[in-house]
């Protein structure tokens, strides 16, 4: 073998070739045909994650309520009840029609101070069952 075979090699490689005006031309076309396309996926793309954000987030709110209840143990919900203060307990009971107590709670420090009882309350009698 000579010196000159040693240096030559047989085979494909990726070289640079110049594009003719035609083949710039066929590029071009396809190139914006393709922007096109990624567009109308791009738009496809930001209504589905609208469309994925209306169905998901009531959901995401209606666990977090549940998350809540849950880890209270209690659900808080509007009822008709009479507030009774008990002030030698130093406590405010909800009753409800039936003489029930539904809920009882500590007086918060403003309603220890106050002298006089706000409409709708009533004092805690001796007897449970009279308001």
């Amino acid at each position: 073998m000579s010196a000159i075979s040693d240096m030559f090699a047989e085979g494909e490689f990726k070289l640079p070739i110049k594009l003719t005006e035609e083949e710039i031309t066929e590029r071009q076309a396809q190139y914006f045909s393709n922007l096109r396309k990624i567009g109308a996926e791009d738009v496809k793309l930001a209504d589905a994650k609208v469309t994925h954000k209306e169905q998901v987030d009531p959901i995401r709110k209606e666990n977090q309520r549940l998350y809540a209840q849950i880890e209270e143990g209690v659900e808080h919900k509007m009822v008709l009840a009479m507030e009774v203060i008990d002030e030698e307990k130093g406590t405010v009971d909800y009753v409800n029609d039936d003489g029930a107590i539904l809920h009882t709670r500590f007086m918060t420090p403003s309603e220890r101070q106050q002298y006089k009882i706000k409409f709708g309350r009533r004092k805690k009698e001796l007897s449970d069952n009279q308001f």
